[in-house]
């Protein structure tokens, strides 16, 4: 049958598959490799306010009030050296007072940007590759390997990893 966790199983044993053989089993292996998939998620770095606040100073103006007065001076002409009666009479004068009125000091312009950049992922992505021994190959190949690791023994069927 061509499950493929029992041929993980077999596989991963060591088993003989029975292909070398002459039994005619005939069954399909399945070879696996990883997908990677990039994917992106906008993460929040800050929650952000803007807003404006009042703030409050004092200002101290000084500045000068006028005012008018209507003198009235009485002189005796029958005495001489009397004193000069004043009357002072308010007829006018400046108060102060304020008016307010709002200007605009300046232009805050708040905006948001994207800047890009390039993140480099490296990760290893396994894939399997099919080695298929039989008892005489297997003892000839782990002999030339330990001899020589280029060396591969005649008529070995083994499968070199694919992409």
């Amino acid at each position: 049958d061509g499950d493929p966790a029992r041929w993980d199983a077999l596989v991963a044993a060591g088993a003989d598959l029975g292909l070398a053989n002459g039994a005619g089993l005939v069954e399909t292996i399945p070879l696996r490799r990883e997908l990677l998939d990039v994917v992106k998620r906008v993460v929040d770095d800050n929650d952000v306010v803007v807003r404006t606040e009042i703030v409050v100073e004092r200002k101290v103006f000084e500045i000068e009030l006028t005012s008018e007065v209507l003198v009235i001076e009485r002189r005796d002409l029958l005495t001489p050296g009397a004193p000069v009666e004043t009357t002072r009479i308010p007829i006018k004068h400046e108060e102060a007072s304020l008016e307010r009125s709002v200007v605009v000091t300046a232009d805050v312009v708040v905006r948001t940007e994207q800047h890009v950049e390039t993140a480099t992922i490296d990760e290893p992505v396994r894939h399997e590759i099919l080695r298929v021994d039989d008892d005489a190959e297997s003892a000839a190949r782990r002999a030339a390997q330990t001899t020589s690791p280029t060396a591969i023994a005649p008529n070995s069927k083994i499968a070199k990893e694919s992409l």
